[in-house]
């Protein structure tokens, strides 16, 4: 093997560096990439192709859209907005925001899936996609709801017989999860595969309208249509979670103006009608949940009411019939006594009295749960007496947002919108329990004030006659309580009202009037699509082949390489044959060697008959044994007489290929075995000799300096018209360099994909600095119909290579 030897490169020298030889103008790269349009050409061919396959094998997705106005409701007072202002809590945003994230929330998602008939999908094989039947399937699986079903599996439907009413059933692809559809609990089960084979490999002839039962599947088939116009026909059992997650995925949103509670809700789905389906429901269900949450505290709120009700009604109705026993004792009050004066100021205190202790209990309560943030768990009564505008807007505002929050609980407290609303409850907890702290201390004193006017009159009551105190206190029991029954009463009426009127989620609702809108595959986008980005993927190799590519190719930038002369391009040798020359003289091959030839007489001598060739390369596999080979094989072909040598004593070749031995040859003439007859052997082709390698020698450089060789030199140019040397590499070892000591011609084979750069880039360096005469370069394993760039015309020859 030979050992690699690096030029060294002086960097005061005016010579190309790499980044020189890569450097170009996009002009020039423009014209390195059409010179390759073919492959462009057949590359956006094949990228219409596999568009055109997407587009026949993608299950379509249909679109629609509608625009919203949400109700985001406040309710909050200026005072409110400005206390929480001042603790950094409001946002305006934050209700539609969350209305936004509850739309799309998994949570809504699965209640859209089960509020319609969601179990069984059924489709039809179109090639390799499958098209689903949403509502137009000419069958329908009814199941038992109570067995389990199997899931995600394809039962395919074939062989229908609609005069006697029968079909045959096959399962294919079997899943290893069982669902209960009673639960929606979905279970993992071993595979179960002698069921599933037992199953397929029997006579699966059943009727329309019977059950079909099995350990892991419960249903019967009902024939809804007129015909059946599918050769197959296949159903699967949906795994509601999945649904839901697929529909979650489909939802998009945007805001349909900028600050507004406008919302554009947009869906995609595999079908038209299950595009527009889907869509509705699952606004009809948003609402639906928004006015459950709303009404749960209202509902408790009636209960209460009407427990404490009924007990009202029956302590008024025993009291009633007391006073009727009075009275029909002639035992009535007049109403001008001091009594009834004083009765009709007790009844006013006494009303008083119960709207404070309302108060006071309800404010209790406030700042008893302001420390507990229960973050939608629970709300504030609603039916509480007070009258202050703060503290009724803070309350409202809190109902609110625990609102809010109930219907984010499928929500981790991590996520950023669920933080921001847990800290704004917290906030409005803190003003609650602030204000209803100092509100508490008025209300006391107010029932303190209140409690001492009582105390006063009753001891005026006194002093009336026992019998006109009886009346008296039945009296005034009987209106406290029937205070009591009204207010409750009147709190009915607003909950009831409440209830039966309360706002939606949505103001207003705006479906598209049009068709879904088929989004994808579209046949343009597909074909162009591909054809397009197949391409740009060629333009991208190609030039990036051209800005980081070291080793030489038809785009590598000659035209920088002043000293440097490029004599021929030798195309890639498809023949797989050594002599191509010999058993393809009309080859372009054997073409670009004739160029070779008709400049080799411009490095002839004048004052000398013959031509001495040195052919060597830069490094070992770029092609000079062939060269050389194809070239002394032309020269003895037009009739000179050529000797070819292998000069390579440490690779030998060449013999082979002109069917001689190697047992005697240059290595043992130059050490003195053998003369010149019989180291010098004529070869099959006429006009053509031989000088092989001969055995490797133990110092093949010593060799070459030996005074023999210089006489076998002499020798050759007297008796040869052409002396074709095959020598080592160049970067291997120095041979080459003392035999160009005797040549006229030096010809450096470069190889495309092998020969670096930076190989030239010495080169051009030694031919300046006059360390190599006479050195030219031929381009090896070239593509002929494309010139080398910056070569220009000159490698062309008799029209046979092109540009």
């Amino acid at each position: 093997m030979y050992q690699i030897k690096d030029f060294e490169v002086s960097k005061e020298q005016d010579i190309p560096d790499e980044e020189e030889i890569s450097s170009i103008s996009i002009s020039e790269v423009i014209k390195k990439l059409l010179r390759f349009w073919k492959i462009f050409v057949i590359s956006a061919f094949i990228g219409g192709v596999i568009g055109l396959f997407f587009y026949l094998n993608t299950t379509p997705k249909y679109e629609t859209k509608a625009m919203l106005l949400l109700n985001v409701e406040d309710d909050g007072s200026s005072a409110f907005k400005s206390l929480q202002e001042l603790v950094r809590s409001y946002n305006p945003r934050l209700m539609y925001e969350n209305e936004v994230v509850i739309m799309k929330s998994n949570k809504l998602s699965l209640r859209t899936i089960k509020s319609y008939d969601y179990h069984v999908a059924y489709f039809v094989p179109e090639f390799i996609r499958r098209r689903e039947l949403f509502g137009n399937s000419p069958i329908q699986v009814e199941l038992d709801i109570n067995h389990p079903q199997l899931i995600n599996t394809n039962f395919i439907i074939h062989e229908v017989n609609l005069r006697n009413k029968t079909f045959k059933l096959k399962i294919k692809n079997p899943s290893n999860l069982i669902i209960d559809y009673s639960t929606d609990k979905i279970n993992e089960i071993k595979s179960d595969d002698d069921v599933i084979k037992h199953f397929n490999t029997r006579e699966n002839l059943f009727r329309f309208d019977e059950w079909i039962v099995s350990p892991l599947f419960k249903f019967k088939v009902l024939f809804k249509g007129e015909e059946f116009p599918f050769s197959e026909l296949y159903f699967t059992f949906n795994n509601p979670y999945e649904l839901a997650e697929q529909l979650q995925k489909s939802l998009t949103f945007t805001p349909t103006a900028k600050e507004s509670s406008g919302l554009d809700i947009l869906i995609k789905s595999n079908t038209p009608e299950k595009t527009i389906f889907l869509l509705k429901r699952h606004v009809e269900e948003y609402e639906a949940m928004g006015k459950e949450i709303k009404n749960e505290n209202i509902i408790k709120t009636l209960d209460f009411i009407r427990q404490q009700l009924n007990l009202l009604q029956d302590s008024l109705s025993y009291i009633e019939s007391r006073i009727e026993l009075v009275k029909s004792s002639q035992m009535l009050l007049d109403s001008k006594s001091q009594g009834a004066q004083l009765l009709s100021k007790l009844f006013e205190l006494d009303k008083k009295d119960f709207e404070l202790q309302m108060a006071d209990k309800f404010l209790k309560y406030l700042i008893a749960t302001s420390d507990v943030s229960d973050y939608g768990i629970s709300t504030v009564p609603q039916a509480s007496g007070i009258n202050d505008p703060i503290i009724l807007s803070l309350t409202n505002q809190l109902n609110q947002l625990k609102l809010q929050r109930r219907k984010l609980t499928d929500l981790s407290d991590n996520n950023p919108i669920v933080k921001q609303l847990n800290d704004q409850i917290k906030s409005t907890l803190s003003l609650i329990k602030s204000h209803a702290e100092n509100l508490l201390k008025v209300n006391s004193e107010a029932i303190s004030q209140n409690k001492r006017k009582i105390e006063e009159i009753e001891t005026k009551l006194s002093q009336i006659p026992g019998l006109e105190i009886g009346l008296i206190s039945i009296e005034r029991t009987y209106k406290v309580i029937e205070n009591i029954y009204n207010f409750f009463l009147y709190k009915k009426s607003e909950m009831e009202i409440s209830l039966n009127f309360n706002k939606s989620g949505i103001l207003f609702i705006d479906y598209e009037n049009r068709e879904p809108q088929k989004k994808s595959p579209i046949f343009i986008v597909n074909v162009v699509g591909g054809s397009m980005g197949t391409l740009f993927l060629a333009v991208a190799i190609f030039i990036g082949r051209i800005f980081t590519k070291t080793t030489i190719d038809e785009v590598t930038n000659y035209n920088i390489f002043t000293y440097v002369n490029f004599i021929a391009q030798i195309p890639h040798n498809h023949y797989h044959i050594p002599n191509v020359v010999y058993h393809q003289p009309q080859s372009i091959i054997s073409e670009s060697f004739r160029i070779i030839r008709s400049k080799l007489k411009f490095f002839k001598p004048a004052d000398q008959d013959s031509t001495l060739v040195v052919i060597t390369s830069f490094v070992p596999g770029e092609g000079k044994s062939f060269c050389s080979l194809n070239l002394a094989t032309l020269l003895a072909m037009g009739g000179k007489k050529t000797l070819l040598i292998g000069a390579d004593m440490r690779k030998p070749k060449l013999y082979d290929e002109l069917k001689l031995t190697n047992d005697v040859g240059l290595s043992t003439l130059l050490s003195g075995g053998i003369e010149y007859p019989s180291a010098i052997r004529q070869t099959f082709i006429d006009n053509l000799y031989l000088l092989s390698a001969g055995p490797v020698p133990p110092n093949p450089s010593e060799l070459i300096i030996t005074e023999k060789f210089n006489e076998l030199m002499t020798f050759a140019k007297g008796n040869f018209d052409y002396i074709v040397i095959d020598t080592p590499p160049m970067m291997a070892v120095n041979d080459a360099y003392e035999i160009m000591n005797y040549s006229d011609v030096n010809l450096i084979i470069a190889r495309k994909n092998v020969t670096q750069q930076s190989f030239l880039q010495n080169l051009e360096r030694k031919i300046k600095q006059n360390q190599l005469r006479n050195t030219t370069v031929v381009l090896n394993d070239f593509d002929t119909t494309i010139t080398a760039y910056g070569l220009g015309t000159q490698l062309k020859g008799y029209g046979y290579i092109k540009e």
